[in-house]
């Protein structure tokens, strides 16, 4: 019955948060049966009309399916991509940032979203890293894009551990594969590694999430100097990473960052 009642409607009568308490609830009870017809049948109900509160409340609920039911994830993924991403892509993308709490408002639906890609990338990576790999793509290219932007801010260590964590786990898995490896030239890795040296060298290393992000860094380097990579493309990024060291030490206290990366 909840296609009668979508968007706002379902919304101020409660029937929309009642319709997710049970998916919740469906999820550990019904396990493996909830996933496929149940949750087709649900999601794109659930996304009609969603606002603010509820792109925040679906995304999370979207990151405890990709955590719960782990690789199993990976067609629902495919297939609903355009909603569980896009939709809340598209919200956070046009949130003003005229205030301090509208900034928070939009921070907590990027790092909601970050967690999401993140989860998928690990446990469902093709999911992700197909529509980023594929020429023309507009999920993909979209998807980079906001994986760029979680990279930016040295001061917002939540997002930047998310989106570095994303990325370390994409890289991981596209250099397993000589076909994806050819296709990682679609990727921007100067860009990457100019955001991601710059904001890492800059971030507070004393803080935990600091220490996770020093972690997932490190490994994007090793995955893009790999020994397992193509000659020509590990060139490319030995190349690319000279420019982004040069690109982010000027402007250091001291040599601490750099070192201990």
């Amino acid at each position: 019955t909840l296609d009668k009642f979508k968007g706002p409607v379902a919304t101020a009568a409660g029937v929309w948060r009642a319709a997710l308490f049970l998916c919740r609830r469906m999820v550990e009870v019904l396990g493996d049966k909830f996933l496929g017809s149940p949750l087709d049948a649900l999601l794109p109900l659930l996304y009609s009309g969603a606002d603010l509160g509820c792109l925040n409340e679906l995304t999370i609920f979207a990151h405890h399916l990709v955590t719960h039911y782990t690789a199993k994830t990976q067609p629902l993924l495919q297939k609903w991509l355009e909603v569980l991403f896009m939709q809340p892509y598209e919200a956070w993308r046009q949130m003003p940032e005229g205030s301090d709490q509208l900034k928070r408002e939009k921070l907590e639906l990027g790092c909601n979203l970050l967690q999401l890609v993140n989860m998928s990338a690990q446990k469902c990576p093709a999911a992700v890293l197909e529509p980023m790999l594929s020429e023309g793509n507009r999920i993909g290219k979209e998807l980079t894009g906001f994986l760029l932007a979680g990279l930016q801010d040295p001061g917002e260590l939540r997002a930047l551990q998310l989106a570095t964590a994303a990325w370390s786990a994409i890289l991981d898995v596209a250099i397993s594969n000589p076909a994806t490896q050819e296709a990682m030239v679609r990727l921007p890795l100067a860009q990457l590694l100019q955001q991601l040296l710059w904001s890492t060298f800059r971030m507070d290393f004393n803080d935990a999430a600091g220490q996770k992000t020093l972690g997932e860094a490190a490994a994007v380097l090793r995955s893009l100097t790999s020994a397992r990579m193509a000659q020509g493309l590990r060139q490319q990024a030995m190349e690319a990473l000279q420019v982004a060291l040069v690109g982010a030490l000027p402007g250091l206290r001291n040599e601490m960052a750099p070192r201990r990366l």
